[in-house]
């Protein structure tokens, strides 16, 4: 994946290793695609901001300097952006994160 190469040039874990399932939401999923679902699926996990912070900022870092393998940059850049001012408000407060895929 794009993103998870980029995140390994510049260092720092993927954005895709913050994300987390509800365990029951997740189980719909699977049932709504026809398979059958596992006892075994991952516990919702949650994330120190910091951690977060620290991809974000490596990526815009890594963005900005004008090493980009993305097509619309400056819609990856926004993005990012939009992520930094959340995660950075989460971890002035001491609150954990996880993204969510949005089935």
């Amino acid at each position: 994946r794009t993103i998870d190469n980029f995140c390994k040039k510049v260092g720092v874990p993927s954005l895709y290793e913050f994300v987390s399932q509800d365990i029951d939401e997740f189980a719909e999923l699977i049932e709504r695609e026809g398979a059958e679902v596992s006892d075994n699926l991952p516990a919702l996990e949650w994330f120190e901001a910091k951690s977060g912070l620290e991809t974000v900022r490596a990526m815009l870092q890594g963005l900005n300097s004008g090493d980009s393998p993305f097509k619309n940059t400056t819609g990856v850049i926004e993005d990012l952006k939009d992520y930094e001012s959340v995660l950075q408000r989460l971890a002035t407060e001491g609150i954990r994160w996880h993204m969510e895929v949005d089935f």
